[in-house]
């Protein structure tokens, strides 16, 4: 133990004796010869946990000194060499002091937590640097042994989700990784390339490593073989001669695009794994780069490239977006709209009917959830909407229907606040405050996403009331993917959208339900589908036998509530039962009102009255993903959602009135962790 405290005494010194103090020396000069000393200085750390506070006090201070990429190569060429030996030494250092078990943990309170963020900027200076702005190789052994050293400390922090966490939000991260794998591929840099590949792994998917998204990476990398070459070269080629010769602030984004796009032939978990990582804002910030370009300014072969790009761009915008509601958000802050009607005039003919005209379709069906509505209305005041709905043909089409939708739904969304028909209930059954008032402020549980709460205080009373077995259980359902529920407040006002939307077209609905009828003997229960999918909007009826074959229904739901109907000669008839019967029963003011309402409610509420009452459906087709809803009875209570099985497009059929089950609409989003003990804060 003497021996352990020399050690690390001598350590200390070393490094106090070379540290500059203020208005001293050129840190230059200070700094020569601290590396040695402070990578044994992190192999005490990792040998006795009591040296890790003053261990990271050393490491804030020798960060400040720390040589930026630039000023190194100003260097002379021995001198230079000579520089890499310090950040090198330094993530040796901190590498090896997190390699004991429990210093992960240990490293947090000790203010690792707290500087990794500055540690993180200086690594993506030093990959921007090297693999973008200059024409250094990362062949160049001192650049590759120094960035073996930054990604291994990477790789080491990348397992922890607060450090993880931390790189997704630092700006350039995900795409200096990004790039830096690229390389590392086509140098066959293994030990680079297998670091890099954990720390996307864990940043850009947001979880634990598992064997189907390891497999997506080989398989971008093995199963296609001489295809990859054909991926990545174009790539590799881009980086250089259209990011570093250019020097364009945004112009970094190019080779990562094109691999972005490209990769998405062939993994769908990486593509959702980049789309994770704030691709959504790249591609935007790219999108208004090109539509900036001026024609007379650019060659030939640049402005193909750019046309490649803006083909590229456009396609993996459809594809994010189609991940759901937060993709769009992001792409809508970061001004998507503006640079896609710019734009317009770079984009062929055959990509604005192929590629533009989906993506706008898809985001005209988004405004079916509040919050995407909110973003886009504010683009109606902002965004000139004229040279889209100038042009000629489908997507002159697609612009005039966006635009329209989105003001239509903006008046619903104005006189829906207006009549005091937000959301004011509280998720906790037993809450003592008075739930009709218009100014109450509720917060949405993050483990769910789904309940929200006037307080903490009601938010623990129904985690131990029953709410943490389904919170876990939703989690646990929608973890190996990015679709998370949408939440009850996002529910009530599509509710209030589909019941305006069944008013205004209540004689359209009668009149299909005749032309059905017409010429078939006997009764025929007939169930109204609305699809929301569909721009605009497409209503149409269907047999109970047309429904039952396109759609998957829980079996045991289905039987029932087809039995009654036919036993009431009713059918599953349209109302806006957009929001669960059993959220009704809790939550009166969960929707607004409407001709079909009342009986809702009443079946709801007396459910010994069901037989006698209309057994009611509402279907309606969203952008989500949900293929079957597994129900088991309980004869003491109410039936509850076993497991979720997302596997392709369908309708969302919600639950007939009299029966108090629950269901989750999906509407393809982020998901955040598993919660194993305690409630999410609100």
């Amino acid at each position: 133990m003497g021996s352990a405290k020399f050690g690390i005494s001598l350590a200390l010194s070393l490094l106090c004796s070379t540290l500059p103090p203020v208005k001293s020396a050129p840190a230059e000069l200070a700094l020569r010869g601290s590396g040695d000393a402070l990578v044994q200085l992190g192999e005490f750390a990792r040998d006795d946990s009591t040296v890790f506070p003053h261990f990271f006090q050393v490491i804030r201070v020798f960060l400040k000194y720390l040589p930026p990429p630039e000023m190194m190569d100003k260097l002379s060429p021995k001198d230079f060499f000579k520089s890499f030996n310090r950040p090198r030494s330094y993530f040796h250092a901190l590498n090896v002091a997190l390699q004991s078990p429990q210093a992960l943990d240990l490293s947090k309170p000790a203010g690792l937590v707290i500087t990794c963020r500055q540690i993180y900027l200086w690594a993506v200076k030093f990959f921007q640097h090297y693999l973008i702005d200059t024409n250094t190789l990362i062949s160049m052994s001192v650049v590759s042994s120094t960035a073996v050293r930054i990604v291994e400390f990477l790789g080491t922090l990348a397992t922890d989700p607060d450090y993880s966490a931390k790189m997704r939000d630092t700006k350039g991260f995900g795409f200096s990784m990004t790039v830096l794998w690229i390389y590392s591929i086509r140098a066959k840099y293994g030990r680079i390339e297998d670091s890099v590949k954990i720390i996307m792994m864990h940043i850009l998917l947001k979880r634990t490593l598992d064997g189907e998204v390891s497999n997506a990476f080989n398989q971008v990398q093995n199963e296609i073989s001489d295809a990859f070459n054909w991926v990545q070269n174009p790539i590799v080629e881009l980086c250089p001669r259209i990011v570093a010769s250019k020097r364009e602030p945004d112009a970094d984004y190019d080779g990562g695009i094109m691999f972005l796009v490209l990769s998405t032939a062939y993994s769908r978990p990486f593509t959702r794994a980049f789309i994770s990582c704030h691709s959504v804002s790249w591609i935007c910030r790219r999108i208004a780069g090109i539509a900036a370009k001026k024609e007379e300014t650019c060659s030939p072969d640049e402005l193909a490239v750019y046309s490649r790009l803006l083909q590229f761009s456009l396609f993996y915008l459809h594809e994010a977006f189609r991940e759901g509601s937060d993709q769009i958000i992001e792409g809508l802050d970061a001004d998507v709209i503006p640079a896609l009607l710019k734009a317009l005039s770079k984009v062929r003919a055959e990509d604005k009917k192929a590629i533009l005209v989906p993506l706008l379709n898809l985001m005209t069906s988004y405004t079916l959830c509040r919050n995407v509505l909110v973003k886009m209305c504010k683009v109606l005041y902002t965004a000139d909407f004229k040279p889209g709905i100038s042009e000629a043909g489908p997507i002159g089409d697609a612009w005039t229907v966006l635009k329209e939708t989105t003001e239509t739904r903006c008046g619903i969304l104005k006189d829906y606040i207006a009549s005091g028909r937000e959301l004011t209930k509280c998720s906790y059954p037993a809450c003592p405050h008075p739930d009709n008032d218009p100014k109450r402020t509720l917060r949405r549980c993050q483990g769910c996403r789904f309940e929200y709460y006037c307080s903490k205080e009601c938010q623990k009373l129904h985690w131990g009331g029953g709410h943490n077995d389904l919170c876990r259980r939703t989690q646990h359902d929608l973890r190996d993917i990015l679709s998370m529920p949408m939440s009850k407040r996002e529910l009530h006002f599509a509710y209030a959208i589909i019941g305006k939307d069944i008013q205004d077209n209540a004689q359209l609905i009668q009149k299909l339900k005749s032309e059905k009828r017409s010429g078939r003997g006997g009764f025929v229960v007939l169930i109204t589908v609305m699809d929301y999918t569909q721009v605009p909007m497409k209503l149409y009826v269907l047999t109970d036998k047309e429904f039952h074959t396109t759609e998957t229904v829980p079996a045991e739901r289905w039987n029932t509530s087809l039995a009654l109907a036919k036993e009431a000669r009713k059918d599953l008839a349209p109302s806006p039962a957009f929001i669960p019967s059993d959220l009704k029963r809790a939550n009166q003011n969960s929707h607004p009102t409407s001709p079909s309402e009342h009986s809702l409610a009443e079946s709801a509420l007396n459910p010994t009255q069901r037989v006698q009452t209309v057994s009611e459906y509402t279907i309606a087709r969203t952008s989500g993903h949900i293929e079957d809803v597994s129900i088991t009875a309980d004869p003491s209570g109410p039936l509850r959602s076993r497991s979720i099985n997302i596997k392709r497009p369908a309708a969302l059929v919600l639950i007939d009135s009299w029966y108090t089950a629950k269901s989750l609409l999906l509407d393809r989003a982020r998901h955040s962790g598993v919660s194993n003990t305690d409630p999410r804060p609100v």
